[in-house]
């Protein structure tokens, strides 16, 4: 509904048709546009409390997520970056809270037994995508 339309407020005998009604008078329009303008700025319903107390709840998740992998990320790297190992062909997988090496090129196999050493300090989730098809994963 827009502040326009509420002059389709006005109560009406059921069953009476009125496509025809009045704009509002100056004295209806005093009253509730500003009644309008406050429930769409501030939501006062119990409906709009619970909308608004839901979304601060998702807000609060969405915030903490984020600097939950945000740390992960950051802590898994440069554990590898301390190792000394380049990372060109590790990602981290927000949605699964996982490392993954041959995201780019599968890994070759005289890299994987040197990679599967290395990772075994590792401590977060892993998973390696092998040339030959196979896909290691380790700390699940």
């Amino acid at each position: 509904m827009s502040e326009s339309d509420l002059h389709l407020l006005r109560m009406c005998p059921a069953g009476e048709s009125n496509p025809d009604r009045p704009e509002l008078s100056a004295a209806e329009s005093a009253h509730l546009i500003p009644l309008y303008r406050d429930a769409q700025t501030h939501g006062k319903t119990e409906r709009g409390k619970a909308r608004l107390a839901g979304l601060r709840e998702k807000l609060v998740q969405e915030r903490d997520s984020k600097i939950k992998h945000a740390h992960v990320k950051h802590d898994g790297f440069m554990w590898f970056i301390d190792q000394g190992i380049q990372t060109g062909n590790l990602i981290y997988y927000e949605h699964t809270g996982v490392f993954a090496w041959g995201w780019r090129n599968a890994i070759e196999p005289s890299v994987e037994s040197r990679l599967l050493d290395i990772v075994s300090d590792f401590p977060y989730p892993y998973s390696i995508q092998c040339e030959d098809g196979r896909k290691l994963e380790g700390k699940q």
